[in-house]
């Protein structure tokens, strides 16, 4: 190749969203009226599994011993009185079944910042006016198993409280899910 000759930039066609980093798996889509919509998939039930095998052995434990009992009593009233110790785990557990299995989406629509996530269990839809988001900002919080920098990505509304919208993330992909929703808000970059 002479050194007269153009060269044109490679497309990066897994990461078509400029600026996106390399192993993100979100999905940018941008509104004509200056929204935006950030999409990030399930992790999916293998990376959960550690997480439900962790919290599936002491519910089957639980269950097993009070089958056990209950048998060597030939009553059922140990098995019933027994049953409320497994609704907070039951409840994690669909929790973490759930977030393997449902998207976080984040929106940015007709003056409201909408969050949904797929981890929680009561109240999944979450809504805040834009116009009172003061600050978009992702927060340090660690190393995940996989050697990679996490952060936690929040709105400071005005007036101070926070509202956290991902725990755990990439703080690559969260830093750059930031810009754009800063972007779409008009809001000034974080120093």
């Amino acid at each position: 190749m002479s050194s007269d000759t153009p060269t044109t930039p490679l497309l990066d066609y897994a990461n078509p969203v400029a600026d996106q980093p390399i192993g993100s798996r979100a999905l940018c889509e941008r509104h004509a009226e200056g929204g935006v919509t950030y999409t990030l998939p399930p992790e999916g039930i293998v990376r959960a599994l550690p997480s439900l095998i962790v919290l599936g052995v002491p519910v089957v434990g639980l269950l097993v011993a009070m089958v056990a009992i209950a048998l060597s009593y030939r009553s059922g009233v140990v098995f019933v009185c027994a049953m409320p110790a497994f609704l907070p785990l039951a409840a994690l557990w669909a929790g973490l079944l759930r977030a393997a299995l449902r998207p976080t989406v984040i929106s940015i629509r007709d003056g409201t910042v909408t969050l949904f996530s797929g981890a929680a269990l009561f109240s999944p839809v979450k809504r805040w006016p834009a116009a009172e988001v003061a600050e978009v900002r992702v927060s340090f919080s660690g190393m995940s198993a996989r050697v990679r920098l996490v952060g936690d990505l929040r709105l400071r509304m005005l007036g101070g409280p926070t509202a956290p919208l991902i725990h755990g993330g990439d703080k690559a992909e969260l830093e750059w899910i930031a810009r754009g929703l800063r972007e779409a808000l008009r809001l000034p970059p974080v120093a």
